[in-house]
């Protein structure tokens, strides 16, 4: 198994962003050369501080916090308050034949991170599925799917969710929503 790369090794390569408002190219050094991914949470963290340059500019986000890998509610919860979910999957080699992403099971392929670690962004979901964007489309994974193979997940606050006067889609006080995730900063 190849080991992670730290986010702060990484700036130049350019890959697609998409989602939270941002779509475009991104620059992550060597990140493509390598064909490794980077730490999530140093994702966040360097997305919030420092910012990723899109087509459309620099775009940070103003806080994040974590989210139990799996939890079902919770992930409800990120998705309909924030509009999103950044998660980790360890994704299973059956994976690559979906369509829609579903658990195989008794299956050599359907190994827990056969095929590797993919970072996708949460953006609904329904009794069935998630919707997830993953290489530039919407995409769907049942619930099985998500909680089997889930292994880390970041709710993200940014502004393009905001709508004035300064509340969220969802009704939240925007300076109050950024006071309380900042409490719960990691790192």
């Amino acid at each position: 198994m190849r080991q992670p790369i730290s986010w702060s090794a990484l700036a130049d390569a350019s890959v697609g962003v998409w989602g939270l408002g941002v779509e475009g190219q991104a620059s992550i050094r060597r990140l493509r050369a390598m064909g490794r991914g980077a730490i999530l949470v140093d994702v966040m963290k360097y997305w919030m501080t420092k910012g990723i340059q899109t087509g459309f500019g620099l775009h940070k986000i103003a806080a994040f916090a974590k989210v139990a890998p799996g939890n079902v509610e919770h992930t409800k919860c990120a998705v309909a308050w924030f509009g999103n979910l950044i998660i980790g999957l360890a994704l299973p080699m059956a994976a690559q034949s979906q369509d829609v992403w579903v658990v195989v099971s008794g299956s050599v392929a359907s190994g827990v991170g056969s095929w590797g670690g993919h970072c996708v962004l949460i953006v609904g979901y329904d009794q069935q599925c998630l919707y997830f964007v993953s290489w530039g489309r919407v995409m769907q994974m049942t619930w099985d799917f998500y909680e089997t193979y889930c292994d880390e997940a970041y709710v993200a606050l940014t502004e393009s969710w905001m709508k004035p006067p300064g509340v969220t889609p969802s009704g939240f006080n925007w300076a109050g929503l950024k006071k309380a995730m900042n409490a719960l900063k990691i790192g």
